[in-house]
């Protein structure tokens, strides 16, 4: 007997912020730490946003969220600047593994 039609699935889109609104504060309280922030030097307005959005609560006063963006952005920053310091690291000595293999290999 055969086997009956596997049944159908609606699938629903769903919505994601657009590009644009990533880029532009969503309320009062990411304009003011966004403006306060690009004032301070960090006028990246995508990676502020972001921190903003992954650390600061409404429970925070805008002094604090300004504060806790910063370090966020800083630290973010310090761990991919290590992270390549790392990265550079590796590829060296993978690229010395490989060039004593074939020394070795064309001494032999």
């Amino acid at each position: 007997t055969p086997l009956p039609p596997p049944p159908k699935i609606k699938l629903e889109q769903q919505t994601s912020p657009t590009p644009e609104n990533d880029n532009n504060p969503q309320n009062a309280m990411e304009f003011s730490v966004l403006s306060q922030l690009k004032q301070m030097g960090f006028t990246n307005a995508s990676e502020s946003l972001g921190a903003i959005r992954t650390i600061c609560t409404s429970q925070m006063s805008i002094g604090e969220s300004v504060d806790a963006a910063m370090m966020f952005i800083i630290t973010q920053r310090e761990e991919a600047e290590e992270a390549r310091k790392l990265d550079e690291a590796r590829i060296f000595s993978e690229r010395a593994i490989e060039e004593e293999r074939r020394r070795r290999s064309s001494d032999s």
